[in-house]
């Protein structure tokens, strides 16, 4: 069977390409050529909106280098589509690279090959940071060696030519350059309801107030700025009075060109450069792998959150002209940045407010002006807000406030206690969510609770929910009694598993004592049948008496050593709790310290026999397996106690205390502490 590493994209165009670098990166890895990568391409979105149209950029007053994606054959060449593509793959014959990820390439490559899977799927992951077998610097200079061999198209090739032009210029002019890439897409622009969902793609979007603070540390450095808003791009170069800051605009003439090719020009004419400022963005970091000499920092995750929040502070006000989307954008990176520094709740709540001015019809600053509202225990404003949002704008409001990321997890789940915790019989909209938030996250009876509370509310969903989630929270119930008598019943089976065995133990008892009694009563019939016989005869009779009062002494002496051998074997199958204390370290320690410090060669072997001693220690509990009964269950557990207070016992206790804490003088105090333990020990004698 033939296998195959297939790219498994169906998002960006940065995403895409990404992956399918990765892709051909593993072919090469694991069979020595890219001949075995594979790449899938969904066309099915394609023209579906507006955003998703490769020919759009028109959205109201702004205008927007949208959807860079198109099909295939506007990609790569006809022989590049024949030898690489593969219409669709079966799921239970793939295996995705991240989720087998042992940290070795190579045990990796080793369980693929030697599976059952026909394809292992790759996405765009930075793979040297899930093996630990291979570095950075080989796999990007391997994923350059791949993107230089991906066949695109005539006119992208051109693209590419053009960009890698013009990077030659710059780097001639000015020795070398700094890109600066502005993302902005589904985290802002009106167009996405990305922008909705709370925290989404926010780590992908970058604030224009960052640009200003990059180009104010970089002042003596090229900075090329590039970014898909091109109106907010025009509104930056109006404040912006650096003559080393150049804008991709001023390069190439958007309107000479498609979204692709222009997406095309700035992924090379930024691998470039000698270090790429960006975000999360596909096309910042496909731009970095494909070029091992440039740096790539990550704004969100590399630049302090108080530089961040500086930044915001000290130039969103500079920023007027930006698009209503770039500034409620701003707006919410204020909150978020203040919140994570510890901004006063009210200035918070300033900036959520000053989102709303720009973007009314995004929920998620209402959301976050209830959460903090609430964290200040202002219930009762909280419920005349929901009250009023709820009778304006319910689908909107609940739509947003259950909205889910790509992970499946609910946006909004952060705030999910604080909303619950505050629900009560008093505040009936706040109660309506709370009935909303146990319904989704399957606490149905607290559900059932607050939907009784708010049912009262004229909203129609209130009683329709109700019954749904009774009928729900009864079969719930009845699932749980029928797990419930299903655990029961195991638990029956193992009681008369239990029982069986017992038995068989007691059946065992009961023939060894049957035995002992029937030889007694064999022996009892001899010594009659010897008295019958000499009855007559009274030596014979002295003897008999002789006889039988040792045969009696004789079998019970029998009869105990029985006892004691049945009790000696059940001591043996639980131990000795002595032997055990005994056996714990802190006494195997103890007695050598005691034994070895009578004599000068004792102290000088002291510390090798000790380290032998602990060592052997370590080895006996790896290879024990069964589990040990309770000590306190031991016949002599009262006696094995006492072992605790003998001196060997308590110096080997001290001596652990103090290695233990060696690097605070722990065996200083050990030296001092068996000195208080030898007095104890002579006191109590």
């Amino acid at each position: 069977m033939e296998k195959y590493i297939v790219m498994n994209r169906k998002d960006g165009t940065g995403s895409r390409l990404f992956s399918l670098v990765n892709s051909m990166w593993a072919s090469k890895r694991i069979f020595g050529t890219i001949d075995n990568a594979r790449f899938l391409w969904d066309e099915s979105r394609i023209g579906i909106k507006k955003d998703f149209d490769p020919t759009v950029r028109d959205f109201g007053n702004n205008i927007i280098i949208a959807a860079s994606w198109d099909k295939k054959e506007s990609f790569f060449t006809k022989n590049f589509i024949q030898k690489h593509y593969i219409e669709a793959i079966k799921k239970q014959s793939s295996m995705p690279l991240a989720q087998q990820c042992s940290k070795s390439f190579e045990k990796l490559k080793s369980t693929f090959l030697g599976s059952s899977s026909q394809y292992l799927t790759v996405e765009l992951h930075y793979v040297a940071a899930l093996f630990k077998d291979i570095s950075g610097d080989e796999y990007r200079a391997e994923a350059a060696q791949c993107w230089a061999k991906i066949d695109f198209v005539e006119n992208l090739k051109k693209m590419q030519q053009m960009a890698i032009e013009h990077a030659s210029i710059l780097n001639k002019k000015y020795g070398s350059f700094i890109a600066l890439h502005l993302r902005s897409g589904g985290a802002i622009e009106m167009y996405e309801e990305h922008r909705l969902k709370n925290r989404q793609s926010t780590d992908h979007a970058i604030p224009y107030e960052y640009a200003l603070g990059i180009i104010n540390e970089n002042k003596d450095q090229t900075i090329l700025v590039i970014g898909d808003d091109v109106t907010s791009m025009r509104e930056l170069s109006k404040i912006v009075f650096n003559k080393n800051v150049i804008f991709v605009e001023n390069l190439r003439n958007i309107d000479k060109y498609t979204n692709l090719e222009l997406f095309m020009y700035d992924v090379v004419i930024m691998s470039q450069a000698i270090k790429i400022y960006g975000s999360h963005s596909a096309l910042a970091r496909l731009a970095f792998i494909i070029n091992p000499k440039c740096e790539l920092i990550h704004l969100h995750r590399q630049i302090n959150k108080q530089i961040l929040y500086g930044w915001l502070c000290d130039y969103y006000g500079k920023l007027s002209g930006l698009s209503p989307a770039q500034r409620a954008f701003s707006c919410f990176s204020l909150f978020l940045q203040g919140e994570a520094c510890g901004e006063d709740p009210n200035i918070l709540l300033k900036y959520l407010n000053e989102a709303l001015k720009y973007d009314d019809e995004n929920d998620k600053y209402r959301i976050h002006i209830i959460n903090i509202w609430l964290k200040q225990g202002k219930i009762d404003e909280v419920d005349n807000f929901l009250k009023q949002i709820l009778n304006t704008r319910f689908d909107n409001f609940i739509n947003v406030f259950f909205s889910k990321y790509w992970s499946g997890k609910f946006a909004f789940s952060e705030v999910f206690e604080n909303f619950t915790s505050h629900a009560s019989e008093k505040y009936l909209h706040l109660s309506y969510l709370a009935a909303r938030i146990y319904e989704v996250t399957g606490k149905l009876k607290d559900a059932i609770k607050f939907y009784k509370i708010s049912q009262s509310l004229s909203f129609q969903e209130v009683n329709n929910n109700l019954q749904s989630i009774k009928d729900r929270y009864i079969e719930q119930l009845e699932n749980e009694v029928l797990d419930l008598k299903n655990n029961l019943q195991l638990l029956k089976d193992k009681c008369v598993e239990q029982e069986e065995v017992n038995n068989n133990l007691q059946s065992i008892k009961d023939r060894n004592i049957e035995q002992l009694e029937n030889e007694v009563l064999d022996l009892k019939n001899n010594l009659q049948l010897l008295k019958d016989k000499c009855v007559e005869q009274e030596e014979v009779n002295n003897n008999l008496q002789s006889i039988k009062d040792r045969n009696i002494e004789q079998l019970e002496n029998e009869v105990l050593d029985l006892k004691n051998n049945i009790l000696d074997l059940k001591r043996k199958l639980q131990g000795s709790a002595k032997s055990r204390i005994k056996n714990y370290l802190s006494y195997k320690l103890g007695k050598v310290i005691v034994e070895n410090s009578k004599s000068i060669w004792g102290y000088i072997s002291m510390p090798y026999v000790l380290s032998y001693i602990a060592k052997e220690h370590i080895k006996e509990l790896a290879k024990r397996k069964e589990k040990l009964p309770n000590i306190e269950t031991l016949y002599d557990y009262k006696e094995a106690i006492k072992i605790k207070e003998q001196i060997t016992y308590k110096i080997g206790e001290a001596f652990i205390r103090g290695i233990k804490t060696w690097y605070k003088g722990g065996l200083i105090r050990f030296i001092f502490e068996v000195q208080k333990i030898k007095k104890q020990h002579i006191n109590k004698v």
